[in-house]
């Protein structure tokens, strides 16, 4: 998917949310198509880690967001 775009841009959007092996981390991405066009995604990623290893990631975010 990251192929199609001409440019992608992340953000991190304040601090990162931790709670024992739980992390929260919001992100702000913006994919610039080839004609210049740029479309926004908000996400959420959420982690879980045991000890330095990084056992589970998810990301939570609509996809109709990159439609508007």
């Amino acid at each position: 998917m990251l192929a199609a775009f001409r440019e992608v841009k992340a953000v991190r959007i304040g601090p990162s949310m931790i709670e024992g092996d739980h992390v929260a981390t919001r992100w702000v991405f913006s994919f610039a198509n080839a004609e210049g066009v740029i479309r926004t995604l908000d996400e959420i990623a959420w982690q879980t880690w045991r000890g330095d290893e990084l056992i589970e990631e998810r990301f939570y975010y609509d996809p109709k967001q990159l439609g508007r």
